[in-house]
């Protein structure tokens, strides 16, 4: 019983944090790409320097990020909705949000595309 007030609130808390603050803000919103351009770049001191502080580092890691997300919030979330219904919609949510932030991130916000192979879904499928 103590363990669906106590870890039940905490894992469902935790989720949503996660949820809001790392796949909205800091990779939908990009916060720390938009600190970047707005602070860094304009007191660079050559325009080679400004463009590659306003670019970023691009989509290299993005993908992979992503899928981990995505991978850390379905096993969580589907290893406790036996006990806790309500992360069926959590992982729902995080699906929908996901699908939106990845496309209009991949889509108008990183350049250069992501340079990936299937490895990566590979690695998550075998041990997953």
């Amino acid at each position: 019983r103590d363990w669906y007030i106590l870890g039940g609130f905490m894992l469902v808390n935790g989720m949503m944090v996660d949820l809001f603050m790392i796949t909205c803000i800091v990779q939908g919103w990009g916060l720390i790409r938009n600190v970047g351009r707005i602070f860094y770049a304009p007191k660079a001191l050559t325009q080679l320097e400004m463009d590659a502080l306003y670019a970023g580092d691009g989509a290299d890691m993005y993908v992979v990020d992503r899928l981990q997300i995505v991978t850390k919030f379905a096993v969580m979330c589907y290893i406790c909705s036996a006990a806790i219904p309500l992360l069926h919609w959590v992982v729902l949510l995080v699906i929908v949000v996901s699908i939106a932030i990845d496309e209009t991130n991949l889509l108008h916000r990183l350049h250069p595309a992501p340079r990936t192979d299937e490895s990566c879904v590979k690695v998550v499928l075998t041990f997953v």
